[in-house]
């Protein structure tokens, strides 16, 4: 009897002291006061994450430069010849100033991957495209074995060299449109801004990734129209793109060109037969020697009538001063929806001398 009481009696007093100890856990569990600062951000910091970089785009063999290192492998004689037809002979690399090794690359990549060419392949198609200097540097230098990879390097740092990169440099802050208006005395105004875009994007390329971008591009060709008056409009408030500038460029252009175009010269008389008197006053001015002595006799009869008469023999000076036919010459501005139009007009009029 003793121990059946004994059990529960025991469990009771083990319940009774097991309370407390569960209470002091739960408050031994629980973080301190200051514990939010470990896992709470400050307000001013943001609570979103940096978006992730996209991807890199995989590796495409027909448009990055400097191509990578690639084995050499066999190509044949079919797909040689396939390439040959297709390539250009004039657009083969010189190593002169000014011929671009990267732009004929980009050409030589394009017709690989219409002939299905891969970039093992490359290296066999890669002396087609070279002549003159090039060609006789890769024969000399580059062997057999050597990737297309080495290939290009050798030609690249051999023949863009410091003296070219002078030359780019001295045209690309030198030219301008009064220059090249002045080498190009034949052309008329769109040809020379189109000669000039071309020149200047030419040596951008030619200067290489110091130099890329359209805020470079757009700089100096602000810089190269300035003072000159047929582009000041398209240059008052130039645009932040460079098609924009190309674009307002040649719209100045043929604004002026209209202009000068529209001048006309208008001849407004106060006598509708104007034609008519002009024949008129040049015969006239033809008999004048021969009518002055004809006329001296009848002045003189004329005189002694009057005198004779009683009437005054003196005339007003109105009526001496003979009537002389002028023309004043003035120009008038019109403005027109196709712009600002300069009128030349003649007046006639008659005033005494």
């Amino acid at each position: 009897m003793s121990g059946t009481l004994e059990g529960p009696q025991h469990r009771q007093l083990w319940e009774q002291a097991a309370q407390p100890q569960q209470g002091r856990a739960q408050l031994q569990t629980r973080p301190p006061a200051t514990a939010y600062r470990e896992v709470t951000p400050f307000p001013q910091q943001p609570t979103n994450r940096v978006p992730n970089r996209p991807p890199e785009l995989p590796y495409d063999p027909y448009k990055t430069l400097p191509p990578r290192w690639s084995r050499n492998d066999r190509l044949d004689a079919n797909t040689i010849t396939q390439f040959s037809k297709l390539w250009d002979n004039s657009n083969k690399y010189t190593g002169n100033a000014y011929d671009l090794l990267d732009d004929k690359i980009k050409i030589f990549f394009s017709i690989c991957w219409q002939v299905d060419i891969q970039e093992e392949q490359f290296h066999a198609v890669f002396p087609r495209i070279l002549t003159g200097r090039a060609e006789t540097f890769y024969i000399q230098v580059v062997e057999r074995d050597d990737s297309f990879a080495d290939a290009y390097m050798a030609i690249k740092n051999h023949f863009d060299h410091d003296v070219h990169h002078q030359h780019y440099y001295t045209d690309w802050t030198t030219t301008t449109f009064a220059r090249t208006r002045t080498e190009n005395p034949d052309k008329g105004l769109h040809e020379v801004l189109q000669i000039l875009l071309d020149k200047l994007q030419l040596c951008q390329r030619a200067l290489g990734k110091n130099f890329e971008g359209e805020d470079a591009l757009r700089t100096t060709v602000i810089n190269a129209c300035r003072g000159v008056p047929e582009l000041e409009m398209a240059l008052f408030k130039p645009a932040t793109i460079c098609e924009g500038l190309f674009s307002d460029l040649r719209s100045a252009i043929a604004d002026t060109t209209a202009i000068e175009e529209s001048e006309v010269d208008l001849e407004v008389e106060e006598d509708s037969e104007a034609d008519p008197e002009e024949h008129i006053e040049e015969a006239s001015s033809a008999t004048t020697t021969d009518e002055d002595s004809s006329h001296a006799g009848g002045r003189n009869a004329l005189f002694a009538r009057r005198k004779d008469a009683g009437l005054p023999t003196t005339q007003t000076k109105s009526a001496r001063l003979p009537v002389h036919s002028s023309s004043l010459r003035y120009t008038v501005q019109v403005h027109s929806p196709q712009g600002l139009l300069r009128t030349s007009c003649r007046i006639r009029r008659d005033r005494a001398h």
